[in-house]
């Protein structure tokens, strides 16, 4: 039987997440955005019609202000949202990207998490990008890969020589860029690439970036096809911060799409990456300094792109095809439209 899923945000700017989400759903299901104020009209002309399922996806993004600290609105908002998803459907999926928002004050942490805690316990069943967090409501469903499938290349075997590494995504303050910069080894280059809201932040990394001729930071938005022109060819792409409120990185699987290898400081999801996937995908350090090491003393030669193995790999745990079999087990979906 065809189900109506209706899925929040019906998009989220530049990250393309959702568009994924949605294209994997639409193989099964029909697919409709949800707009709360459509909600909220309904109610008011005494609409009580249930639907069938809502998938919402970063619903406490707004209880966490600017500065870190918490916003009273933003939370009354957030209940007051989920009592219309009560309202109005019989089935709510809570998909959780982080423990608690990224930005949030250390004052607030705990109250935070005990908000996304509330918005679980809400929710009938509870999506998580990460098999190491799940369990009871919580259900692991892979996040997509950002092209699907990936193939392999003719850049794929051939030698590299460059000493380009790359940090791509949204530059924001609990990312840390700064201990990056002063860690990096002056034999190699760093080029750091995305777009930069905090102008305070901004400011800082480009004084850091003066007096070091190897460090180029580009604060500003990178097409996909420019970030995949220059990713493309780099040694690899660094996530370096394994903060407490991250479960799995979007930069990872970015890094995966582009087909560039990964040095990642080690966090649960991405230590289990490390265990699956083969060291031409993803190498983890327990800290930044053994991860700077392992850059300064690395030698040119051989391209790190992915082997033909790594590349079955990568889209059999993360293609769209098991993502589908999930959702559809988890939705209790038998047959295909």
């Amino acid at each position: 039987m065809i189900k109506n899923i209706y899925y929040f945000p019906a998009n989220s700017g530049s990250n393309s997440y959702p568009a994924r989400i949605k294209e994997i759903l639409s193989k099964f299901s029909i697919v409709h955005d949800l707009y709360f104020s459509l909600l909220i009209k309904e109610l008011v002309k005494l609409n009580f019609t249930r639907y069938d399922i809502v998938i919402v996806n970063w619903l406490e993004s707004g209880i966490i202000k600017k500065n870190g600290k918490l916003s009273f609105s933003g939370v009354i908002k957030v209940f007051i949202k989920l009592a219309l998803l009560k309202a109005k459907f019989k089935k709510i999926i809570f998909v959780q990207h982080n423990k608690y928002p990224h930005n949030t004050n250390i004052r607030f942490i705990k109250v935070a998490t005990r908000i996304v805690n509330l918005i679980a316990s809400f929710s009938d069943h509870v999506i998580i990008h990460s098999p190491v967090v799940c369990g009871n409501k919580y259900h692991y469903i892979p996040h997509p890969l950002y092209i699907y499938p990936i193939k392999s290349t003719e850049d794929s075997a051939c030698s590299f020589s460059n000493d380009n590494y790359y940090i791509f995504g949204r530059v924001v303050k609990y990312k840390k860029y700064e201990d990056v910069i002063s860690a990096f080894p002056a034999n190699k280059n760093l080029i750091i690439m995305g777009s930069c809201e905090d102008d305070e932040y901004k400011i800082m990394i480009q004084e850091l970036c003066k007096n070091r001729k190897n460090v180029t930071f580009m604060p500003e938005y990178i097409s996909d096809e420019k970030a995949k022109e220059l990713l493309s060819t780099g040694a690899a792409l660094i996530i370096s911060h394994s903060d407490e409120d991250m479960i799995v990185s979007g930069s990872f699987f970015y890094g995966l799409t582009i087909g560039i290898k990964i040095l990642a400081i080690n966090t649960p999801f991405l230590g289990w990456a490390s265990s699956v996937l083969q060291r031409d995908v993803i190498e983890t350090f327990d800290d930044l300094d053994s991860m700077m090491h392992h850059i300064k003393t690395a030698q040119k030669g051989q391209s790190s792109r992915y082997s033909f193995q790594s590349i079955e790999d990568v889209n059999k745990y993360f293609g769209d095809i098991s993502i589908e079999s999930k959702f559809m087990s988890l939705l209790d979906i038998n047959e295909k439209k």
